[in-house]
C-alpha cells in the first residue's frame, strides 16, 4: 500500500542510516581487535578472495608484521582524533597463495579497528597523472575564476579521471533546495544545469553524515548487501565508503537510468553547503586511492566559497555598516525597546532588507500598531517553535509549511526573514517580503509527496526526471547569502548592545544598594 506522506524527511529522518549490518559486495570490511588480536568480524564474501578462514582468527594470518604495525600506529593517530576520522593506507595482506599490497581506509566503530577495501583492486591498467593534478590543484587555488567556472573545470577534470559521465556542482540554498551550478556531461548522459532538486532528496540525517564523511561511492547501483558475520547487532560505519546504502537511494539512483555514484562534500564552517558528485550509466571501480585526492580538490572550492563568504562580509561593512549603526544607535537610545523605537528607524531596516514590511515581537507581545494580522505574526510563531533556537530563520515561501499562509501571501508577503534575539522567541525582528512569481526547473516535482511504500520500502518512479518547470507563485525574492550576514551582523550588534545596557543597570543597582547600605 503507498501512503501519502508529509515530506520525505518522515522516513528517512527515522532511519539511523549509518547503523548497519550488511555492506556492499563490491568491497570487504574486517573488523579488528588489536587488543586480542583477532578478526572480530568480516563482510560475506571474503572467502572468494582470500580463499580460506578470516573470521574469529588472527590478523597475523591476514597481514604481514609491517601492515600489523601500521594498524597500530594509525589507530594511535586515530584515536587522537576521538576516532572522529578514516586514513588511507596501504596494507600487505595474504590472498590466496600471493602477497598483495591493497589501498585500504582505516576508522574505528566504537573500539573496533575497521579495514575497508575493494574487492576489484587491480592498478596494471590504471595509471594517474600526477603532474596533471598538481596543475589542476593550482588553478583551483590560485585562479580568480568564479566558483561556477572553477566548478565547471573541476567536473570535467574528475569526469577525465574517473569515467563518470556526468559530474556537477550542485549548491544548498537557504531553503535546503539544491540547485545545479556547473556540470559536464558526455556518452549520452544528458545536463542537469539549472535543475533545482527538492530538500527531500537528501534528508537532514543524511547532510549531518555527509560532514563527517565527505566522499563516497556506490560502484554498482546492483550490488548485493552482504552480511556482516560476527555483527548480530547493527555497527555504526559512518566513516565507510562502502556500507549498505539505503534502498531508497539506490532506486532514486536507478529512475535515472544510473549504474553508479559518487559525491563529495563541500563543507564551509563546519556546515554542507553542497556537493561535487558524479553520475555513470555503467558500474565504475574508480580506485579508492583517488577520493582522497579528489576530495582536496573539492576543498579548494570549500576555501574559494568561504572567501566568497568574507568578501560579501566586508562588503556588507562597507555599505551598510552607517545604517546599521543607526539602527543600533537608536535601539540603544530607546533602551533596547522597540515599542520606544521611532518608525523611521524600522523603515531604514525596511531599506537595508528590500524588505516589503516588519513586525516585531517585545517582551512575549506583539507589535500594537503593526498593520500585520495578529494571527500572521501568532502562525509565524507557532512555525518558529518547531525548529531550534537561531539567531536568523529563513523562509522563501511560507506557504510550504501551512497553507494558512495562503491567505496572506499577496496582501502581506510571501516569505520572511527573522532576526531573534531571545532564546524563547520572546524578542524578535520579522522582515517580510512580497510575492514575486518564479520559473523553477525542476528534476522531481518537489510537491508530489506520494512517493513512498511503506510496505515494499522502496521509491515509487518519479514522473519527472528529464525537466519539469514549475510556475512557483506565493514566493517572495530569495534572500541571498548577503542578507543573511546582514542580518547576522545586525544580531550580534543588538545582542552586545542589550548586554551592555543590562550591565549598567546591574552595576546601577549594586550601587544603589551598597550606597543604602552605608
Amino acid at each position: 500500500m503507498s501512503i501519502i506522506i508529509k515530506n520525505n524527511y518522515d522516513y528517512c529522518e527515522k532511519l539511523e542510516v549509518s547503523l548497519t549490518n550488511f555492506f556492499q559486495s563490491d568491497a570487504i570490511l574486517i573488523g579488528i581487535s588489536l587488543e586480542a588480536g583477532k578478526i572480530i568480524f568480516a563482510s560475506e564474501g571474503y572467502y572468494d578472495l582470500f580463499s580460506y578462514e578470516i573470521y574469529n582468527k588472527d590478523i597475523a594470518n591476514v597481514f604481514t608484521q609491517r601492515s600489523i604495525e601500521k594498524l597500530v600506529n594509525f589507530s594511535s593517530k586515530l584515536k587522537s582524533f576521538n576516532n572522529k576520522s578514516r586514513v588511507l593506507v596501504n596494507l600487505e595482506i595474504y590472498l590466496k597463495k600471493y602477497l598483495v599490497n591493497i589501498p585500504s581506509f582505516m576508522f574505528f566503530s566504537g573500539s573496533v579497528l575497521c579495514i575497508e577495501f575493494q574487492s576489484n583492486f587491480d592498478r596494471l591498467n590504471y595509471y594517474f597523472d600526477e603532474i596533471k593534478y598538481q596543475e589542476i590543484l593550482q588553478y583551483l587555488t590560485e585562479s580568480k575564476d568564479s566558483i561556477n567556472v572553477l566548478s565547471n573545470n573541476l567536473c570535467k577534470y574528475i569526469s577525465e579521471v574517473t569515467g563518470f559521465e556526468r559530474t556537477y556542482f550542485c549548491e544548498f540554498l537557504q531553503n535546503n533546495h539544491a540547485v545545479i551550478k556547473a556540470n559536464y556531461f558526455s556518452n549520452g548522459l544528458e545536463s542537469i544545469l539549472h535543475h533545482h532538486y527538492p530538500a527531500t532528496d537528501l534528508p537532514m540525517s543524511v547532510r549531518e553524515i555527509y560532514i563527517k564523511n565527505k566522499f563516497r561511492i556506490i560502484y554498482n547501483v546492483d550490488y548485493i548487501p552482504l552480511p556482516i558475520k560476527g555483527c548480530i547487532n547493527k555497527i555504526d560505519l559512518t566513516y565507510s565508503i562502502f556500507r549498505d546504502i539505503s534502498s531508497i537511494h539506490l532506486d532514486y539512483l536507478r529512475n535515472m537510468s544510473l549504474k553508479s555514484a559518487t559525491s563529495f562534500s563541500i563543507v564551509v564552517d563546519g556546515k554542507l553547503k553542497g556537493l561535487i558528485g558524479g553520475h555513470s550509466k555503467h558500474k565504475n571501480h574508480t580506485p579508492i586511492e583517488l577520493l582522497p585526492k579528489i576530495q582536496t580538490l573539492v576543498d579548494a572550492i570549500s576555501i574559494k566559497i568561504k572567501q566568497l563568504r568574507n568578501n560579501i562580509i566586508k562588503k556588507v561593512n562597507v555599505e551598510f555598516n552607517s545604517s546599521i549603526d543607526e539602527f543600533v544607535l537608536s535601539y540603544e537610545k530607546s533602551q533596547c525597546n522597540f515599542e520606544k523605537m521611532p518608525n523611521k528607524s524600522f523603515d531604514l531596516l525596511k531599506e537595508i532588507f528590500s524588505s516589503h514590511l516588519l513586525c516585531y515581537r517585545y517582551n512575549s507581545k506583539n507589535e500594537e500598531s503593526s498593520v500585520i494580522p495578529t494571527e500572521f505574526v501568532d502562525e509565524v510563531l507557532k512555525k518558529l517553535k518547531k525548529y531550534k533556537i537561531r539567531n536568523i530563520y529563513i523562509f522563501d515561501r511560507l506557504v510550504t509549511f501551512n497553507p494558512i499562509f495562503y491567505k496572506w501571501s499577496k496582501s502581506i508577503g510571501a516569505g520572511m526573514l527573522v532576526i531573534n534575539l531571545s532564546n524563547d522567541l520572546s524578542n524578535f525582528i520579522v522582515l517580510i517580503r512580497k510575492e514575486e512569481n518564479h520559473t523553477l526547473k525542476w528534476s522531481g516535482n518537489p510537491e508530489e509527496l506520494d512517493l513512498f511504500s511503506e510496505e515494499e520500502k522502496i521509491v515509487n518512479p518519479r514522473r519527472s526526471f528529464n525537466t519539469w518547470l514549475q510556475d512557483i507563485n506565493h514566493k517572495c525574492k530569495q534572500w541571498t547569502m548577503k542578507d543573511y550576514e546582514i542580518a547576522l551582523k545586525l544580531h550580534n550588534q543588538l545582542i552586545l548592545t542589550r548586554s551592555n545596557l543590562l550591565n549598567h543597570v546591574q552595576m546601577n543597582r549594586e550601587i544603589k544598594f551598597y550606597e543604602t547600605i552605608n
